[in-house]
């Protein structure tokens, strides 16, 4: 997979994100899929912050509010962080081709 594939499957996430609520009500058919590609987008940018991923999944599956939105904040943050990174890779070799031409 390409930084640009990778870039384009964290915008899908970012766009498809289930709300608070669908994670609140265990609505497993629409949050379980969307968790699980989350995970292995985030695992493929960066294998380390997987940890942190695991621990956000655990968070939003909580039934405690605190815990709950810990969760769903830190998900949604490390894709937005992925997603910059993403970028300015891209940015940059999209800016490296043009010099070599």
């Amino acid at each position: 997979m390409t930084k640009q594939q990778l870039l384009a499957e964290v915008e899908d996430l970012l766009r498809s994100m289930p709300s608070r609520e669908a994670f609140q009500q265990h609505r497993d058919a629409e949050t379980l899929p969307w968790l699980g590609r989350a995970a292995a987008a985030i695992e493929k940018w960066d294998v380390i912050k997987s940890a942190r991923c695991a621990l956000a999944v655990t968070e939003l599956q909580h039934t405690g509010m605190v815990q709950h939105a810990m969760g769903y904040t830190a998900i949604k943050t490390l894709l937005y962080q992925a997603r910059a990174d993403l970028r300015m890779d891209v940015g940059q070799l999209r800016a490296c081709q043009k010099i070599t031409e």
